[in-house]
């Protein structure tokens, strides 16, 4: 039903946007109707200038606190053959989750802001300085993540591509990770991004303040999902706002941060998708 009234909402909603009502008021940077004391005096860790995560945990920027395990219940629920046989309970948890979630989109954006300023407010010097250990996540990483910073304040259009390629990198890291995973503990990781998420060996390489900020940031569909709404061609340019580039960057610097101790020289074999044109020359 919730899905099925989306679908009709967006018949009347405005045909230039690809967005439903509910998806398009998620992605906006409108903060106006954000209470003050949800937006906090600090969002990083002090001595290693990463993202604070207690600023963007469940507990922190939900209404209530969830006691059930919802992250099974989050990724199943999205399957057409389970959606349309749900028990009374299920279906309150999906309101629950619903809302819970809308709240938590609304509540990050003034802190994505900040976040934002403040990436933009560095010069490159002081990126590579206070980044430079962080940047190995990905091959090529001083290269790529260092491009995508210098960019940031070129143009719109030049965040607008950094942001499709940043939500690859958030993908590549975690395969990354996963594969060092693999190679320490002799196991097999799934290869998919919600599988790595509810692997009980990323949840705790990362914790759980990481992954339900990845989960709301990247992908969840309950959540902003800018990797889906990017990748499928939902936003445009005109529809795209910056900050959640330089959030993005940050976010991927903390999950460096957060698997230091896991770094190899190895990564996982792919092909190099890398060899592109500087961005600035875009």
């Amino acid at each position: 039903d919730n899905l099925q009234r989306e679908k009709i909402e967006c018949i009347h909603c405005n045909l230039t946007s690809f967005m439903s009502p509910r998806v398009k008021s998620l992605f906006s940077m409108d903060i106006s109707l954000v209470p003050d004391e949800h937006i906090p005096t600090s969002f990083l860790v002090n001595s290693d200038k990463v993202l604070d995560l207690h600023m963007f945990s469940m507990e922190e920027l939900m209404d209530q606190q969830y006691h059930l395990d919802t992250t099974v219940f989050e990724f199943t629920i999205g399957k057409k053959d389970v959606l349309y046989n749900l028990t009374i309970e299920e279906e309150q948890l999906f309101e629950s989750l619903l809302s819970g979630f809308e709240n938590a989109a609304q509540r990050a954006k003034p802190r994505i802001k900040r976040v934002f300023q403040y990436v933009i407010d560095m010069t490159p010097e002081v990126f590579i300085q206070n980044y430079s250990h962080l940047l190995d996540i990905i091959e090529d990483g001083p290269i790529i993540l260092l491009d995508i910073f210098k960019t940031l304040k070129l143009s719109k259009e030049h965040s607008y591509i950094g942001g499709h390629i940043l939500v690859g990198l958030v993908d590549r890291s975690l395969a990354n990770i996963s594969y060092w995973i693999e190679q320490k503990n002799n196991v097999k990781l799934s290869g998919k991004l919600r599988g790595l998420l509810e692997n009980q060996l990323i949840q705790e390489c990362l914790g759980p303040e990481l992954v339900f900020l990845i989960r709301l940031i990247i992908g969840v569909p309950f959540g902003i999902n800018v990797k889906n709404l990017l990748w499928h061609g939902f936003v445009t340019l005109e529809e795209y706002h910056s900050e959640y580039t330089g959030f993005i960057l940050m976010l991927l610097l903390t999950i460096s941060w957060k698997c230091s101790s896991l770094k190899s020289r190895d990564y996982r074999p792919s092909k190099n998708i890398y060899n592109i044109v500087p961005l600035e020359q875009v």
